[in-house]
Order: C-alpha cells, then structure tokens, then sequence
C-alpha cells in the first residue's frame, strides 16, 4: 500500500505540496485460469488440451456442439473479465465470434 503526494505550481514559482490521505494498493499477482469442456454432443467428439479445443464431430453432417467455460481467479483484487478469441482453423462451417465476459 502507498500513500502519494503531488505538487501544485503557479506560473510565479510558488509551490504547495499536498499529501492524499487515500491510500493506493498495487495488484501483483497474475490472475489464474480453468478451463473446462462441459454438455458435449455427441458424447466423447471434443477434449480440451491446455488452450486447445479439439472437436472430432460426429460425421455426416449433423452437427454437434460444447461449452466451454473459463474460470478466473485473482488473488490480488478479483478478475474483472475473461476474453474469448474468435475461432480460427476451422474450415467446416463452424463459427465463434470473440466475446469479452
């Protein structure tokens, strides 16, 4: 925790130096992150290897789907948002527009 001051000048040279009596806390730590494959259809057709989501489908077609979810925690002052990128390396239709949460 630090407490701050700050100077205040006029054009003439005077000066007045003022010390908040807030109190600013600084954030060290990294937030830290899960995450997990859940409601996959048809079962056992997506797993997740660190950041990688690898989707096998379910041939013919037919689709299939699964959730994805990010867990966040911070030690320091609590996670604010999880950021989701656009999908990329798909080349059967699938779409997935980046989202912040």
């Amino acid at each position: 925790m630090f407490k701050y001051q700050y100077k205040v000048s006029d054009n003439v040279g005077n000066q007045t130096t003022y010390t908040s009596a807030n109190v600013v806390k600084v954030d060290t730590v990294n937030p830290a992150n899960g995450l997990a494959l859940s409601s996959i259809t048809p079962a056992g057709s997506a797993s997740l290897s660190g950041t990688t989501v690898f989707y096998r489908g379910s041939g013919g077609g037919s689709g299939g789907s699964f959730t994805v979810t990010n867990t966040v925690t911070d030690n320091g002052f609590g996670p604010v948002f999880s950021t989701f990128d656009s999908l990329d390396g798909t080349t059967t239709g699938w779409t997935f527009t980046g989202s912040t949460v």
